[in-house]
């Protein structure tokens, strides 16, 4: 005979970030089989574009994320993918697969690559990634971003605007049902 346990909807939203919190690694691989569930939870994308030879620096990632970064889970996607299969997003970005590693926020708006070289900063200069996360969650990069774009119409020697997001492509259509949207 099954029990039936009473939550009140608090302690339903704590179960389910617990479970959540122990089922799911804290980074995942994306791929295109799972990057539509993936832009269905609604978090920004952190993502490190590796070559195919990257087992190491996608550990050092790992690390790294479990090390530095696991404070902003529930803010952010911490994923890693071949840079193989995004190549439109890295070139989107201005960069080649000769550039790879490399990290970028998907906020689902814009795409914004990591500034800095990600081999040295995953050898030891990890508070550079929490800057960058800082910088996108107070909308520094959002506002540098339109900086940029409105500094480019008086002078085109300013940098580049970081492109629009590719990923927010992938999400699922308004009129696919969704358990997460219908559901909860």
């Amino acid at each position: 005979m099954a029990t039936q346990i009473s939550l009140d909807y608090i302690e339903e939203i704590a179960l389910k970030r617990l479970a959540f919190q122990k089922c799911m690694p804290i980074v995942r691989e994306l791929t295109f089989e799972n990057a539509e569930a993936i832009t269905e939870e609604g978090l920004p994308l952190f993502v490190l574009f590796y070559r195919d030879d990257g087992s190491t620096v996608v550990d050092k990632y790992k690390s790294a994320v479990e090390n530095e970064l696991k404070k902003y889970t529930d803010k952010i996607n911490f994923l890693y993918g071949p840079g193989a299969l995004f190549v439109r997003a890295i070139r989107q970005m201005g960069k080649s697969l000769d550039d790879l590693p490399l990290i970028a926020i998907d906020s689902f708006q814009h795409i914004y690559a990591f500034p800095h070289d990600v081999r040295d900063t995953l050898d030891g200069f990890n508070s550079r990634l929490v800057t960058f996360i800082e910088d996108l969650l107070s909308g520094e990069l959002h506002r540098r971003y339109h900086e940029a774009k409105e500094g480019s119409r008086a002078s085109a020697s300013m940098a580049t605007e970081p492109p629009v997001s590719v990923f927010r492509r992938l999400a699922p259509s308004e009129s696919r049902y969704s358990f997460v949207r219908e559901e909860l």
